[in-house]
């Protein structure tokens, strides 16, 4: 069973109400708690062009983007104001200095704390897009770890903590649906 956050007529825009806020700002980097519903990035479709990163450029033009989170993930997230900067935040996510982790909320109750170890990838969909799914290394999915940590359980559903050790996009997502949370 799996439990959808986003209406059935959902086109992945910006939702309206999405905020930001600055947590903290220098010459280097920019700090932000990103709001759930916020776009990081720009889409492709012209309707996916409210971002973080365009609501930010208007006064900060030159961001460099190290790390994203995906639109329904709120969450402090890092951005670059200098070339310098950026190279040493892309260093340090991809060496995984970067230690991240989640709190989410799923539907039933994982049996014991765990972890997901299973590859994602991009599958094309009929529409001409890209869908990221489980897909073995074979077929072209890249190696995904997702530790988890239930903190609490009530009824139908559980509040678990999780820690990525890789950053594949919407890898949380998926690694609990493969277990059906």
């Amino acid at each position: 069973r799996r439990a959808l956050a986003t209406r059935v007529d959902d086109d992945g825009a910006t939702l309206p109400g999405a905020a930001f806020s600055i947590l903290h700002e220098d010459d280097e980097i920019v700090v932000v708690d990103k709001g759930a519903g916020l776009l990081f990035v720009p889409g492709r479709q012209p309707h996916k062009a409210d971002c973080l990163v365009a609501r930010l450029a208007s006064t900060r033009p030159e961001l460099g983007v190290a790390h994203r989170l995906d639109r329904d993930t709120s969450g402090v997230c890092v951005l670059a104001k200098t070339k310098a900067a950026l190279r040493t935040l892309s260093k340090a996510f991809q060496a995984r200095e970067v230690r991240k982790t989640y709190v989410g909320a799923v539907s039933g109750t994982p049996a014991a704390d765990g972890a997901v170890d299973a590859a994602i990838g991009k599958v094309p969909t009929p529409e001409g897009f890209n869908r990221v799914a489980l897909l073995d290394e074979a077929s072209g999915g890249r190696p995904s770890v997702t530790r988890y940590e239930v903190l609490d359980a009530r009824g139908d559903s559980a509040l678990i903590r999780l820690t990525p050790l890789t950053g594949r996009a919407h890898q949380l997502r998926i690694h609990m649906a493969s277990i059906e949370h």
